[in-house]
């Protein structure tokens, strides 16, 4: 399936895969696929200011945003999307609900174990901080 940059991407496939060939990152998964899970993360957030255009398919472009003219997508926002992709690609689930994964559950005297997800949790971190200046409130907690 072929993507068209402004329609339903930001990045291209060949921007993901430069982008993950020059950090030595295999990519498993089929491109478009990744990069339309990436885009569906990228376009459930609240975003400051307006889309560019009434009407307009995707939340970038936007008016009046940071140092981007009203009809740029800004570079943060196509590394967002790779970098969703490739964490999607590496079996994270950015549209989870949960914090932690549970690993197990005793119903009689309820005990919940949490798996610990410290890495995934940094990876996470990195994404959000790629978004932050791009979102409203940008004042939110980060998972730890």
């Amino acid at each position: 399936m072929a993507l068209i940059v402004g329609t339903d991407t930001y990045a291209t496939e060949s921007e993901l895969t430069s982008y993950a060939t020059k950090r030595g990152i295999t990519i498993t998964g089929d491109l478009s696929v990744l990069l339309t899970k990436a885009l569906d993360y990228l376009e459930t957030r609240s975003y400051i200011s307006a889309k560019s255009v009434y009407g307009q398919v995707l939340q970038f472009p936007r008016i009046s945003i940071l140092d981007y003219d009203d009809t740029t997508v800004p570079t943060e926002i196509k590394n967002a999307q790779i970098i969703a992709a490739l964490l999607i690609d590496g079996g994270s689930d950015l549209q989870s609900t949960l914090s932690q994964a549970v690993k197990s559950e005793k119903v009689d005297v309820i005990e919940v174990v949490y798996q610990d997800n410290t890495s995934s949790s940094q990876q996470f971190r990195s994404l959000n901080d790629i978004l932050r200046p791009f979102l409203q409130g940008s004042m939110r907690a980060v998972r730890a």
